[in-house]
């Protein structure tokens, strides 16, 4: 939770505790955890150099949009690969209709609702770093439940205060199998990156920031701190800016930046990504992609969230795959996005639920 940092006095000392992405092989989530914190100092200065890496993507502004799902109303599990517990809790989580916005933060399915819209705003800078040949930025993530191996109470662990913040800036191994993007071999970087030590001053005033004509621009101010008590220090205005227009192919960008093409830092508003058509330029880039993606932003080591005694729901649920050929005449929403990912992750996995009718909603 960074509390140290909340509240003084300053730590003096450091002690990596659990977390979720050990393998007998290597400390994956340790090390991460060290990398969003600044505090790691294995890398080479080749991790940061900015040409060797071919070029950065970050992304501004929140994954999740204050109000993208005002007015919607969905099944209450929808967004649990599995559900299991008493007959009244499972039938409830299948049939009851509610507003997620209005769920109560100790409601496991609150967090793996807007974990859905989060996890595809990801995907979607993924296939933009993809396809412009550029090392994402992991943007700030959050949580709006904690994740531990037992029992939750509050959707928090036990021994937790009663005043822990939800939702929270969490670290990549609550929400992601760290080993398996080294598997991968999907090359991110920490959200806090551009603040290291060893990361060259220059990057920060080196940036280009794509646009996407008729969007509202991306509040940097509105983005999700790196961690409580730790807000994102100001940058310097990006050195220019290209605008493409809503709608664009991913794999049209590149040639879209021209000049800019080879600027060390490439940004892009959230709201705007979403605008783009994430189409990576031929079926078989976008099958490859789909592959990737099922492997990075699925369940593939499941977690289980318990909300009271033994009934517990399951997660995450992935993004819908781009498919072979994406339809790019309309940007989804997030009640598009909720209802692709309920009926994607039946595909794959058997045992989860596939409500016939997910979503009722009052937007037009």
């Amino acid at each position: 939770q960074h509390e140290q940092l909340a509240r003084p006095p300053p730590p003096v000392a450091l002690h990596t505790t659990y977390q979720f992405s050990d393998t007998p092989a290597y400390t994956w989530g340790k090390r991460q955890r060290l990398r969003e914190a600044g505090l790691w100092r294995g890398d080479g200065d080749e991790y940061f150099d900015a040409a060797r890496s071919g070029g950065f993507l970050r992304l501004v502004g929140p994954l999740v949009e204050p109000g993208s799902l005002e007015g919607v109303k969905v099944r209450e599990g929808v967004a649990a690969v599995r559900i299991e517990g008493t007959k009244g809790y499972t039938d409830r989580l299948m049939n009851n209709v509610v507003d997620p916005t209005a769920l109560p933060e100790d409601n496991p399915m609150r967090h793996l609702t807007f974990d859905v819209l989060q996890r595809a705003a990801l995907r979607d800078a993924l296939a933009l770093a993809r396809a412009t040949g550029r090392t994402l930025l992991l943007p700030p993530l959050t949580c709006w439940c904690d994740r531990y191996w037992n029992a939750l109470q509050r959707c928090r662990m036990a021994e937790a205060p009663r005043e822990m913040r939800l939702p929270f800036a969490c670290p990549m191994d609550h929400l992601f199998d760290v080993h398996l993007w080294e598997e991968q071999e999907v090359p991110v970087r920490a959200a806090s990156f551009l603040y290291h030590p060893q990361a060259n001053a220059t990057l920060r005033g080196a940036r280009v920031r794509l646009r996407v004509a008729g969007g509202a621009e991306a509040a940097e101010a509105a983005q999700a701190p790196l961690a409580p008590g730790d807000p994102i220090p100001p940058l310097p205005p990006p050195r220019e800016e290209r605008t493409v227009a809503a709608g664009t192919r991913l794999s049209d960008i590149r040639a879209a930046l021209g000049a800019a093409r080879g600027a060390p830092v490439l940004e892009v508003g959230a709201a705007d990504l979403r605008r783009l058509c994430v189409d990576l330029g031929s079926p078989q880039a976008n099958r490859e992609f789909d592959h990737v993606m099922q492997a990075l932003l699925g369940p593939a080591e499941m977690v289980r969230f318990n909300y009271r005694h033994m009934d517990s729901v399951w997660g995450f649920r992935p993004p819908a795959p781009i498919g072979e050929r994406p339809d790019c005449s309309r940007a989804s929403n997030a009640v598009q996005r909720l209802d692709e990912a309920s009926k994607f992750v039946t595909h794959f996995y058997p045992f989860a639920i596939k409500p016939d009718t997910a979503f009722e909603t009052r937007l037009q």
